[in-house]
């Protein structure tokens, strides 16, 4: 039950409030893509996905992408079920081996669209029973120094979050962490690309109660062009949390 509570509470995003008014964050990439076709152009690094993982690349050729990856059964029948009219996402099976992420420990789901074209890769993970805030916040500092390292500087954006905190990475940059209905949440995104791309980074804590353990979700998402991404009026309920 916490897995769903979390995604809920991570639409109240840091990085840009006004993109979440709903929990559908799809919304919000595609008003991060149009601030970037109004900004005067600099020259941006491209991607075309993530690793082994290529925007545009056949659903087959990503089920063997990565030796390492097992699937779960459940997302492969889906895949199969309802490819042709909402596209489906693969998630990661427990046991999976991957490479570590700037020193974290994630694993990758893919989503494709309605023709079997991969449209976004998200690494993430669930950490849960006692793990610390402070822990938590140093993975996502970890890796917002690996994304910043890369591709630069994260968009700039307000925030109408009830409180917030400022922290440091490892590397000594300062973000800022939102506080809202008790959890901690953050959201950056970098090399925003007018054609839709750009990368995603999401974190949100939710502290130990009496019915439930602590748990922290740590998050990228690369998500592909707008040409690849399906209709939202023609996903299934779960497939409108892809991002």
């Amino acid at each position: 039950m916490m897995r769903p509570l979390l995604f809920l509470l991570l639409g109240f995003n840091l990085g840009a409030c006004s993109e979440h008014g709903s929990t559908n964050v799809l919304s919000g990439a595609a008003s991060e893509a149009q601030r970037a076709e109004k900004m005067p152009h600099r020259e941006e690094k491209s991607f075309n996905g993530w690793g082994r993982f290529n925007f545009g690349m056949n659903y087959g050729d990503a089920l063997t992408a990565y030796p390492g990856l097992v699937w779960k059964a459940e997302s492969v029948r889906k895949c199969r079920d309802e490819m042709p009219s909402s596209g489906c996402t693969l998630d990661p099976a427990d046991g999976s081996r991957f490479p570590l992420t700037a020193g974290v420990a994630l694993l990758p789901n893919v989503s494709f669209n309605q023709e079997g074209k991969l449209a976004a890769v998200r690494l993430d993970q669930f950490l849960r029973s006692n793990v610390k805030p402070a822990h938590c916040e140093g993975a996502y500092g970890q890796l917002w120094d690996g994304l910043q390292e890369t591709w630069g500087d994260p968009t700039v954006s307000s925030s109408d979050e009830r409180e917030v905190l400022i922290r440091r990475t490892p590397g000594g940059r300062e973000f800022l962490l939102g506080v809202n209905d008790g959890a901690v949440v953050g959201r950056e995104a970098f090399n925003v690309q007018p054609d839709g791309r750009q990368i995603i980074l999401r974190f949100g804590y939710i502290g130990a109660s009496d019915l439930a353990p602590a748990v922290c979700h740590l998050s990228i998402l690369y998500l592909g062009p707008k040409s690849l991404q399906p209709p939202l009026e023609q996903r299934t309920d779960p497939l409108k949390n892809w991002y």
